[in-house]
Parts: C-alpha cells; structure tokens; sequence
C-alpha cells in the first residue's frame, strides 16, 4: 500500500482533490478534501485527523454572521453535532474550504466510525496540531484549556470503550 510505504520511508504524504496523480481519488470524487482527508485517514488507521478553515473550530452558529456565537471545546458524540451546532449547508460559507462547515462535520463523522480524533481548528493557527500531538492523553484538556480547536472525539468500536483519557480498554 502506498502510504504505508512512504510512512516506512518517513515522508508524510499530502493528498489533495485537485491532484492529477492521485488514482484512489480520481476513480471516486470526493467534491472537497474533507471527506477526502476522513477517507485517508480510515484507510491509514489514523489516530488523528485535523481539518483546518478560516475560523478557530466549531461555533453554535456562523461566528460571521454571529456575534454571540460560541466555541464549541469538545464534541462527545459527532451524533448530538446537529443539536449543538448550526452547522449550515453544504454550500461554501468559509473562505479556505469548499464545502463549508458541514463537509467538516461529515468527515469527523467518517473519521469517528473508525475511531480517529477529529481537530476542526484555524489554518492561520496550525501550531494547535502540536498541541494535540504532543498532549495526546490528555486531548480534551488541550481543547478546553487553550482553547485550540474544536476536539470530536471518536466512537469506539465493537466492545471497545474510549476512556476519558482518550485511550481504549477492552
């Protein structure tokens, strides 16, 4: 498999929608990187899949449109986002995506089913990756204390459970 080559080789491989080499992407199209990014991130058993866009992650409604918009920390279950976040349409609302936030929203979900953290955060911000990586086991308090992003934390899988450590126990 091509990215577990180029992992053994230390690269990190970029994938895009708009590449002409990609042959996975080209015999499906995704419409935007997101679900893309959800994609590969399954196909390579990822841990993490950080989207970055033009606002500092998830809001209760278009912080643009907005003023009283709230960050949203942590997501627990990607299911309750519809309740908890307006996340509009489909239809490009941010300037560095084109799909806006509810492509973002449909790749976690992607994501969390193969149990992989999903990071919405600022692109103008990208040391928040760090954040993360670096503070793995205690993710949701790197959201909620510095304020990075927002965290949606996977499912678990079968009899597995994803402890508040963000670890797994059988």
């Amino acid at each position: 498999d091509t990215f577990h080559e180029l992992f053994a080789l230390g690269a990190v491989p970029v994938v895009n929608e708009n590449d002409t080499v990609a042959t996975y992407a080209s015999r499906q199209r995704f419409g935007e990187n997101d679900r893309l990014s959800a994609a590969v991130a399954v196909l390579v058993d990822a841990d993490w899949l950080f989207l970055l866009t033009d606002v500092d992650g998830l809001f209760t409604s278009d912080p643009k449109k907005n003023r009283d918009a709230k960050k949203i920390d942590v997501v627990t279950d990607v299911d309750d986002l519809p309740k908890i976040a307006d996340t509009g349409t489909e239809e490009p609302t941010y300037s560095f995506s084109s799909g806006g936030m509810a492509t973002q929203v449909a790749a976690a979900k992607v994501a969390g089913s193969a149990f992989c953290h999903t990071v919405i955060l600022s692109a103008a911000k990208p040391e928040g990756i760090l954040q993360f990586c670096t503070n793995t086991p205690d993710a949701e308090s790197v959201a909620m204390k510095c304020g990075v992003g927002t965290l949606i934390l996977p499912k678990a899988r079968n009899n597995e459970e994803l402890c508040d450590d963000g670890t797994v126990s059988t």
